[in-house]
C-alpha cells in the first residue's frame, strides 16, 4: 500500500510513538489527522507536517465517533486508522497495590479505546479496498523495524494480527 495521498488518523499522535508515526506517515505523502487530548500539541505538530490536529479523548466512545465523523465528512474516507493512544503508569506497584483508578484508566485507554475505534471506523472501511485499522499500544517495533513491515505488503489475506489487531480490507 502506498501512503502517498492516504488519509491517516493517529490517536495519541501529539507525542511519543504517535508523534513518530505522524512524522513517518507525513514524510511518505499522507495527510495525517493527529487526534490527541493535548489539542495545542496536536495543532502544533499538524502545522509542522501539513496535517490536521483535533481533540479526542479515546476513553469516551462519543469522542471517537465524532473524530471519525469529522474526518470522513472532510475527506470522505479513512485509509488507515492507527489506534495508538496508550497509557503506562510507571509508578504503579504490583496487582495488589495498584489503585483502582489507575487500573480503570489503563483499561479505558489501552483496551476499550480500540474497541470504540473499531466500532466507529470499521463499518465504512470494510466497504472500501485497501483500508487498514491498526490497534496497537506496542507500536514501537514498527519504528524499530525501519517502517517496512509486512502490514503494508499484505496481498493474500484479508486479516492480519499485529500487536493487538490489524484489519486490512481489500
Amino acid at each position: 500500500m502506498k501512503l502517498n495521498k492516504s488519509i491517516i488518523v493517529v490517536t495519541g499522535g501529539a507525542s511519543g510513538i504517535g508523534k513518530a508515526l505522524v512524522r513517518q506517515f507525513s514524510s511518505e505523502g499522507a495527510t495525517v489527522i493527529i487526534a490527541d487530548l493535548n489539542l495545542e500539541s496536536a495543532v502544533e505538530l499538524a502545522k509542522e507536517v501539513g496535517g490536521f490536529g483535533v481533540f479526542c479523548d479515546v476513553r469516551i466512545e462519543k469522542s471517537i465517533i465524532d473524530l471519525v465523523k469529522v474526518v470522513t465528512d472532510k475527506f470522505n474516507k479513512i485509509d488507515i486508522f492507527c489506534s495508538n493512544a496508550g497509557v503506562l503508569f510507571e509508578e504503579l506497584g504490583d496487582a495488589t497495590s495498584t489503585r483502582n483508578v489507575d487500573w480503570q484508566s489503563s483499561w479505558e485507554v489501552n483496551v476499550m479505546a480500540h474497541v470504540y475505534a473499531a466500532r466507529a471506523c470499521l463499518p465504512c472501511m470494510i466497504r472500501s479496498p485497501e483500508r487498514i485499522f491498526f490497534a496497537n499500544y506496542f507500536c514501537s517495533w514498527i519504528i524499530e523495524s525501519n517502517w517496512k513491515f509486512s502490514l503494508f505488503n499484505v496481498k493474500t489475506c484479508s486479516f492480519r494480527i499485529c500487536g493487538v489487531f490489524v484489519y486490512y480490507s481489500r
